[in-house]
């Protein structure tokens, strides 16, 4: 019995269940869950870029004066 529990009852749950196939509507779920997630992580790429950008423009305004 690797890597199994048994229950008071008798029955055995295994701890590695194997392969579960989520149903049609939790992987729609999930895949708007996953785009929602890539379209918030590029907005802050691009804010995290855009304040780079004007940090080294900052940066380079102080060196020219």
């Amino acid at each position: 019995m690797d890597q199994a529990n048994q229950s008071s009852t008798g029955n055995i749950f295994s701890a590695k269940p194997g392969l579960v196939i989520p149903s049609e509507e939790v992987q729609k779920d999930l895949e708007a869950q996953a785009q929602k997630f890539d379209a918030a992580r590029k907005e802050a790429l691009a804010l995290a870029r855009e304040k780079a950008n004007q940090a080294a423009q900052k940066e380079g305004d102080k060196k020219d004066s």
